[in-house]
């Protein structure tokens, strides 16, 4: 299994990772963070648990945990594999926007949502032009 992984935090309050795996049989065990949690999936076939409900999570799907919420994420089956996860302190960063997203929701499929796909598929390149307050600032626009 080849994995390429990239990380980057610019704060305390804020990380962004990119992770792809050709052949994942990639698990996370249930866990919380003290951050809001961004996460597109762009391939593979994963279930996804918050809060104990379960969701099939495909290709262009973003997933959003509350800070404090318990969630973990399974691939169902070992195929390619690739996620973006954005990690950060929702009374810093989009707090306008992340409130408007009804607490009810947890997974959001972006099939046909060409323009927020983009900005995660666009992501590493953007962290490797910009540093500190220049990227940080395009992150706010992202949540």
């Amino acid at each position: 299994m080849q994995t390429n992984f990239y990380q980057k935090a610019d704060s305390d309050d804020f990380l962004y990772r990119h992770i792809e795996s050709i052949e994942s049989t990639h698990n996370l065990s249930p866990h919380t963070h003290n951050s809001c949690e961004l996460l597109f999936v762009a391939k593979g076939n994963v279930s996804y648990v918050v809060e104990g409900k379960k969701y099939t999570v495909t290709k262009n799907t973003l997933i959003i945990s509350r800070a404090l919420q318990v969630h973990a994420i399974s691939c169902n089956e070992p195929v390619a594999y690739e996620r973006y996860n954005i990690l950060f302190d929702e009374t810093k960063y989009g707090a306008k926007i992340y409130k408007k997203i009804p607490p009810d929701i947890d997974v959001i499929h972006l099939n046909g949502d060409e323009l927020i796909c983009d900005l995660f598929y666009k992501m590493d390149h953007y962290c490797s032009i910009w540093e500190g307050e220049e990227l940080l600032s395009l992150l706010q626009h992202l949540t």
